[in-house]
């Protein structure tokens, strides 16, 4: 039986663009400024939160319903700045 995971990326023209990081610094709307989170890079929240690193560290269990268990092999990895 092969397994396969999807890896949903949404990106904005500016990320497409390679002003991610910048324009994340940068630029606040009032629409961003709604959201607590904006202002902050989605890396840094990661690190922030403890989040256990799923990139080359996982296994997908089949749940026979048409879900699947992303289960850790290691919790004590975790995201770090790269």
């Amino acid at each position: 039986m092969k397994k396969a995971a999807i890896y949903t990326r949404v990106s904005t023209h500016h990320q497409i663009d390679k002003e991610s990081l910048d324009f994340q610094k940068k630029e606040l709307t009032r629409k961003d400024l709604a959201n607590q989170f904006s202002n902050v890079p989605y890396q840094e929240r990661l690190e922030k939160a403890k989040a256990i690193d799923l990139k080359n560290n996982h296994t997908i269990k089949d749940l026979g319903n048409d879900y699947c268990e992303i289960i850790p092999n290691d919790e004590s990895k975790l995201v770090e700045n790269k």
